[in-house]
């Protein structure tokens, strides 16, 4: 798997070193999808991002998550341009809807609409 096209970097990385921003990507995914299987009902069953760094902000800046609202907001926004196009997109779901455990990384990521303050009694905001 190549982060990079052309020696540049496809999109700004996440707090994982495995994940990239690339909006316009899911656009592009849905149309192969699209074109390769004949229109299939698709469900986004997973899209999310953590954030670069969240994990040492703290609260409650932490609760100004303009990186992730601008991820949703440019992910929603390719895959209703997608639909506007004619892809048979059905549903789309947030990874996630409030902090998890993460199998490779623990409590370490942050993934959550809902932040979870891990330090004082799981308190979630």
């Amino acid at each position: 798997v190549s982060f990079e096209r052309n020696g540049t970097l496809i999109g700004q990385q996440a707090d994982s070193e495995w994940l990239y921003v690339v909006t316009w990507g899911i656009n592009k995914i849905l149309h192969w999808i699209s074109e390769r299987y004949s229109n299939p009902p698709i469900f986004i069953t997973e899209n999310g991002v953590d954030v670069p760094n969240e994990s040492s902000i703290p609260f409650p800046d932490v609760l100004h998550d303009d990186f992730r609202i601008n991820f949703y907001s440019q992910y929603i926004g390719n895959v209703s341009q997608a639909i506007d196009e004619g892809v048979n997109v059905r549903g789309f779901f947030a990874w996630s809807l409030m902090d998890n455990f993460e199998w490779t990384d623990g409590y370490s990521k942050i993934f959550g609409l809902t932040y979870v303050d891990y330090k004082n009694n799981l308190t979630r905001t």
